[in-house]
């Protein structure tokens, strides 16, 4: 089953603003709302490298704070999300410290990549301290990682692009 369409991303602003690992299941909750007004209709999510189709995905919660952070972004009133993906035991401890990739389908196209951590071996820094470095210091270099282990994976998967065929 292919997840997306050969489609353009869809733009997109959004957050993956929690992955914690209880009760035997991954559970992740954030928000991602489209500039294109295209409405989230699944959610393509890599763990440690590993794609989890198993998903249950609850979307279009209520989100007054999100539309009052961006009015000028539409379906921000209705942006939240929340996954739960149960894990077996041997999961759960292959997957702690991993890097977590969550991209939504946005009426079958993707939009943008959100990361996270999973159960990180290392504290992030406080909030004092990011602030200190712009105030975005966890999401930038998510990003990219996330975008280096996408170039990674498709390099791998399709050497022949990276030589401009």
């Amino acid at each position: 089953m292919k997840f997306f369409k050969r489609t353009p991303p869809v733009l997109t602003r959004g957050k993956l603003r929690k992955s914690v690992m209880l009760d035997g299941a991954v559970h992740l909750e954030g928000w991602v709302a489209s500039f294109e007004k295209k409405l989230l209709d699944g959610m393509q999510v890599f763990i440690g490298g590993k794609e989890f189709r198993n998903i249950e995905l609850a979307h279009s919660l209520p989100s007054p704070g999100i539309k009052k952070n961006y009015p000028y972004i539409p379906g921000t009133e209705k942006a939240r999300y929340q996954i739960k993906i149960p894990l077996t035991e041997e999961q759960q401890q292959q997957f702690k410290n991993s890097l977590v990739l969550l991209t939504p389908s946005l009426e079958g196209s993707p939009g943008g990549t959100m990361a996270n951590l999973l159960e990180p071996c290392l504290p992030i820094p406080p909030q004092e301290y990011i602030k200190f470095v712009g105030g975005h210091f966890t999401d930038v270099g998510l990003n990219f990682l996330s975008y280096l282990t996408r170039c990674a994976t498709y390099w791998v998967t399709s050497p022949s692009n990276c030589k401009g065929e």
